[in-house]
């Protein structure tokens, strides 16, 4: 399984996982340090993409969570949801296909972010970070020159949502529809769909 989407989840894996096997239908998650977790839905199944699962997630857990979608390299969008509503939305580049429109990303402002903080946050870089201006005096490229090729980068990424800092298990789950063929035996219709979870040490393509 491939996917450029990550939702951010601050409580414990074992805490979240319940939800996650409800909510969604097929993905992974592995602990992101004591206190986070992190969620990456299998895009490809209808409905079950980050911008449609924060909500549910959000709701059931009681918690703020943080979504993410990053379209190959060059733009980044977050969704901060709190009780099954979107709370913020960001874009790196909302006007991407647009030539004459202003590049400026939508939604640069760090406070919205603030909930998902693992320590002491750097305000003035983070807001650098959101808004693609230079920190510390660096040198910042015109986007028309470089708007096939501009990456948003790892960096800006892990400023944004943070990064997972603990190698444990990781958690795969994946439900399945009637009906099911399994050793020889198959499911009845009307029986209510299960949940299959896995723990493994890392990511399963699926």
């Amino acid at each position: 399984m491939t996917t450029y989407g990550t939702i951010l989840i601050p409580v414990p894996l074992e805490q979240a996982a319940p939800v996650l096997r409800e909510v969604c239908t097929a993905g992974y998650a592995t602990p992101a340090g004591p206190r986070f977790c992190l969620a990456h839905p299998d895009r490809f199944v209808d409905g079950n993409g980050v911008f449609a699962l924060a909500g549910p997630i959000s709701a059931e857990l009681g918690v703020p969570v943080l979504a993410a979608f990053q379209y190959d390299g060059d733009r980044l969008e977050l969704e901060v949801w709190r009780d099954g509503v979107r709370a913020h939305r960001y874009d790196s580049w909302p006007d991407r296909d647009d030539e004459s429109a202003n590049d400026a990303p939508l939604g640069a402002d760090p406070a919205a972010f603030l909930d998902f903080a693992t320590g002491p946050v750097d305000s003035h870089r983070l807001a650098s970070a959101l808004a693609d201006t230079p920190h510390g005096g660096g040198t910042r490229f015109r986007r028309d020159r470089l708007r096939k090729t501009r990456p948003v980068g790892p960096a800006k990424h892990r400023a944004v949502v943070g990064t997972a800092d603990g190698h444990a298990a990781s958690s795969y789950w994946q439900r399945r529809a009637p009906p099911v063929v399994s050793r020889g035996a198959t499911r009845p219709a009307d029986e209510e769909p299960s949940v299959q979870a896995v723990t493994s040490g890392a990511a399963s393509d699926g």
